[in-house]
């Protein structure tokens, strides 16, 4: 976009903002006629709530370091816990990571909701 193409950025809030869960994201692209975004159905109202939060999220400096930083250690943590465990995961950069389950997909999918059935590793609270 930066050198004249016509593209459209797409952006998200969601963990990195502390909104998971909230609805809300953005559109960076080239300027565009008057009324062609209401024409396209691009007018719809964000809820006030997911509003306020990503306008509190822009508003502070720090929160986009200060959130990587947090979830890059609580993935450390994370991937630390899982091996120490036995398990085979894949390092990772991002809020995901795959990791060898040592039993066959369905059954792990079967008793993801039963309590006690899966053990989920210590999750650190964001401040």
């Amino acid at each position: 976009m930066k050198e004249g193409k016509n593209v459209i950025v797409l952006r998200t809030f969601s963990k990195l903002y502390g909104m998971a869960g909230i609805r809300m994201g953005f559109a960076v692209g080239p300027a565009r006629p008057a009324g062609e975004d209401h024409a396209a159905g691009r007018d719809e109202c964000a809820p006030i709530t997911a509003v306020a939060a990503a306008k509190a999220s822009l508003l502070d400096p720090d929160l986009v370091a200060t959130r990587k930083k947090k979830i890059g250690e609580i993935r450390v943590e994370n991937l630390a816990w899982l091996k120490s465990q036995g398990y085979a995961v894949t390092p990772s950069e991002s809020n995901c990571f795959m990791l060898d389950v040592r039993r066959p997909g369905k059954e792990v999918q079967g008793g993801a909701g039963t309590k006690g059935h899966v053990r989920r590793p210590h999750l650190a609270r964001m401040a």
